[in-house]
């Protein structure tokens, strides 16, 4: 799964075993080490996201497991 800035308002959703990450003008698949126990996690998501864009992208958490998505929402 690839997705690119000319395809804004796409839905995008994990697949299972696998994290989502954030690049500049896209988004990839990575089947890194689990986070919490588990993989997909948040976390990887929102660190990449922040890696590359920011002070400019934001985070919501509306939910979660355990601890996941703490450590990369303060990011």
């Amino acid at each position: 799964m690839r997705w690119r800035e000319d395809q804004a308002g796409a839905d995008l959703c994990g697949t299972p075993d696998f994290h989502l990450i954030v690049g500049k003008g896209f988004v990839r698949l990575n089947h890194g080490p689990k986070e919490h126990y588990s993989r997909p996690a948040i976390d990887p998501l929102f660190r990449s996201a922040a890696q590359v864009y920011g002070r400019r992208v934001v985070g919501v958490l509306l939910s979660g497991a355990s601890s996941d998505g703490v450590a990369g929402l303060k990011r």
